[in-house]
Formats: structure tokens, sequence, C-alpha cells
């Protein structure tokens, strides 16, 4: 059985699909197919598509922190639909679909009176791409996976597992999460709590953000992870080199947060990709720092024989 008779209906199967359309910078070129999977068994038909073809597999989450080039990329990118996009609660634990959105998977939690993931409000992405890198909100926390108790995953032998947190090697925007696809997550979480309370803090979390954070124009967030060690974060050190506000095309260093990179209408992968550029090359000749991205970018050619080997048999 192929694809196009396998997932069903057709609006399934996105062939030449704009990745620009997905990620929150709303950049990148086409992908030769984009396939969205309900369930375990669409899930390895892709893959097994995909290695007949000998083409490689992407799976696509919220794009939040995705830089993508132009371009047309002949691979396959998964989205997670069907009930990876779904939350649920049973019997007082939640438990998250990697295709559902962050945002959702905590106003869930705190509807049911579940208090913990408060902070985390106006992060974007789905539950999946906030497990895998360990979203949180700053440097020291609190983190996403203090509240993981077990991780699903579709792992790199194409076999489907459950894994406890601490088998995952959580660290600061990290975990061992590598070649593996997350389908589901289970959270432990702190009940009995105000959903009213709980919703006043999510939004005094949001406020604060939203002061110090660009979430209203297209970005991918922190472009940078912050350096271990120092006693200034990413976007601190890139502010003192007088980076605040450089622009480059269509794309700006943002005058509120020098780590965020904001996107115009017309920005490209290259207005982005020189702006990164001269906040490394100003960063490390003046304070001898090399910064790490925390954003993926997926370069058309350097990309092609990478993502061969994330395909799960």
């Amino acid at each position: 059985m192929n694809l196009s008779e396998r997932l069903k209906p057709k609006n399934r199967l996105l062939y030449d699909e704009p990745l620009a359309r997905h990620t929150t910078f709303g950049i990148g070129g086409s992908v030769r197919l984009l396939a969205v999977v309900s369930d375990e068994e669409e899930l390895r038909e892709v893959f097994r598509s995909a290695r007949a073809q000998g083409v490689p597999v992407f799976v696509l989450g919220g794009g939040s922190k995705l830089l993508i080039a132009g371009g047309s990329l002949t691979m396959i990118a998964v989205a997670l639909g069907g009930k990876y996009a779904l939350t649920r609660m049973e019997g007082g634990v939640l438990f998250g679909g990697a295709g559902c959105g962050l945002q959702t998977l905590i106003q869930t939690a705190m509807g049911h009176g579940y208090g913990g993931l408060e902070s985390m409000a106006g992060i974007p992405g789905t539950v999946g791409g906030a497990v895998k890198m360990n979203a949180g909100a700053g440097l020291h926390g609190p983190w996403i996976s203090n509240y993981v108790r077990r991780v699903k995953v579709y792992d790199s032998t194409g076999n489907i597992r459950w894994l406890n947190a601490d088998a995952l090697e959580f660290g600061y925007r990290r975990s061992m999460i590598r070649d593996m696809v997350v389908l589901e997550v289970e959270f432990t979480l702190c009940g009995a709590e105000d959903p009213v309370l709980l919703l006043s803090r999510y939004k005094k979390f949001l406020e604060e953000k939203k002061m110090k954070q660009e979430l209203a124009l297209p970005s991918a967030g922190s472009i940078f992870k912050n350096p271990a060690g120092q006693s200034l974060t990413a976007g601190q050190l890139i502010e003192q080199c007088g980076l605040k506000g450089r622009t480059l095309g269509g794309a700006t260093i943002s005058p509120k947060h020098a780590n965020f990179i904001v996107a115009a209408a017309g920005a490209s992968y290259e207005d982005v990709t020189g702006l990164i550029d001269i906040a490394r090359g100003e960063v490390a000749r003046r304070f001898n720092i090399a910064l790490e991205l925390e954003v993926e970018v997926l370069d058309t050619r350097d990309y092609q024989g990478a993502c061969q080997e994330r395909i799960p048999g």
C-alpha cells in the first residue's frame, strides 16, 4: 500500500508544500511532500516509503525553532495530527500529544486545576518540540522537564516505547531525544489548585514576557543559547556589542530583546543568517565567547545527507 492509498483524505498529503507556512519566521523553501499522520501505522508507512525511495524524513513540529533555507528540499516532512494533536486528563494525570500546541496543553492543565506549567505562557510550538529541546522560562528554569514523567517515542529501530524522564538526560535546552520521534508525553503536575488563580498567574507571566520579548512579530524566539558560566546572557552580550536594532534586508535584531531576530514581510534566510553571523562575530571578537545556536538551521544543501540517518527502520 502506497502513501496516497494509506493516508486519506488526500489533503493529508501536501506536495511541494511551502515550509514558510509552517514556521514562526515565515521563511523557507518547499518540501517535496508533507504528510500529516494520525496514528502509529501511518507514521510507520511514511518511514517505510521514505526508506524505499531513499529520501530523508524530517518531523515538523510548530516550526517555532526552525530557520529553513529557500529552494526545494527533496525529502518528506511529517506533521503529527489526529490523536497526536490532542491533550487529555486520565485519573488526574495529564497527557499531551506531541503535535498538540504547548499553550493548549497549559490551558487544559489549568482548567482542571493543575499548576506548574503556567510560567511557560507565551512559548510557541508543540508539546513534542518543547520536550525535545527542554523549553523553559529562562536559564534557571523552570523547565518543562521538571514536569515530565515519561515520553512515548518512535525510536531509531522503528519501535514504539515509553521512556522515563530520568533516562532522557534533560539539561539546559537539550535532551537525549535526537533520532527519535516524540509521540506523547505524560506529565506530573500539582493538582487541587483554583483554575481562576492559575489563569491569573498565567496572564501575569504572559504580560511580563510581552514587555521583554518580541511575541507579536515573526521570529524564532531566542536565537542563541545563554553561554554557560557567564554572568551575561546571550542577549546582553549582543546588546553590549551595540547590535540592537541592526537590520539586514528584511530582518532586524530586536530593539526590545537582542537575542531575538524579527522578520518583516519578504525577509529571507540569508537576511537572518547574515545577522546571526554578525552577532556571533562581534560577541566572539569583544568577549571571546562562541555563541551556540538555539534554533535549528536547515540548509537545502547541507541537510540532504545529514538527515538521511534520522530515518528509523
